[in-house]
């Protein structure tokens, strides 16, 4: 069965929710990115050859965009690719059990991929995760927010939750107007106005919990 779909000539992604968080794939003239490895070995593997069959091209690079186990569980099946994440990516996966291949190439803030006609850029914004990152296809005006967007479910916020950073990087897509936003769960947004409801969610939920706090008595 055939699971990955192009949502743009040189971009393509599962997003149908087979593999819990969404996976997707950019492809230079020369080689290819993965982004995000499935939620377990067994889909990463699958993962794998869906995208060495679709592309015809080498797997040069995974990005992962967060720890979470629903993200990052198929890494073994890229352990031939050089993988990158921010540094604090790189820490918190060493406690999933069932991968034993990790980032070689860790960031702070941004970072660049690139060849010489091509080049996708990779930022480190927290807010879903305080390790959240995201991935930019400028010749093609593609995101892939990893959790920063659940597209048709109730996003997770967790300890690690800021929802302001949140909201921010939210705000930085709209800056960068794409055409098409991946997001780690539910199917693809076409432009900037779905953004929308999802800061709006954002900024109710940081208001009550404010507000919570004001009212809280001792």
């Amino acid at each position: 069965m055939k699971y990955l779909e192009n949502i743009s000539p040189s971009v393509a992604a599962i997003s149908s929710g087979w593999s819990s968080g969404n996976v997707g794939v950019v492809a230079f003239d020369n080689f290819v990115i993965a982004i995000d490895t499935t939620n377990s070995p067994e889909r990463g593997r699958i993962f794998r050859e869906e995208i060495d069959s679709h592309f015809n091209l080498d797997v040069k690079y995974t990005f992962l965009t967060h720890h979470h186990s629903d993200h990052a569980s198929g890494l073994n099946a890229f352990s031939d690719t050089t993988i990158i994440s921010t540094k604090q990516t790189a820490k918190k996966i060493r406690s999933l059990t069932r991968i034993n291949t990790y980032p070689s190439v860790v960031f702070d803030s941004e970072y660049t991929i690139s060849n010489e006609t091509d080049y996708a850029e990779l930022h480190h914004t927290g807010g879903h995760t305080s390790d959240s990152s995201y991935l930019h296809f400028p010749k093609e005006r593609v995101i892939f927010s990893g959790d920063l967007i659940f597209e048709g479910y109730l996003f997770f916020a967790g300890y690690q939750s800021n929802p302001n950073k949140w909201i921010a990087a939210l705000e930085r897509f709209k800056e960068l107007n794409p055409n098409i936003i991946v997001p780690g769960h539910g199917p693809t947004l076409n432009g900037v106005k779905p953004l929308d409801k999802h800061i709006s969610l954002l900024n109710l939920l940081t208001s009550t919990s404010a507000c919570g706090k004001r009212e809280k008595r001792p």
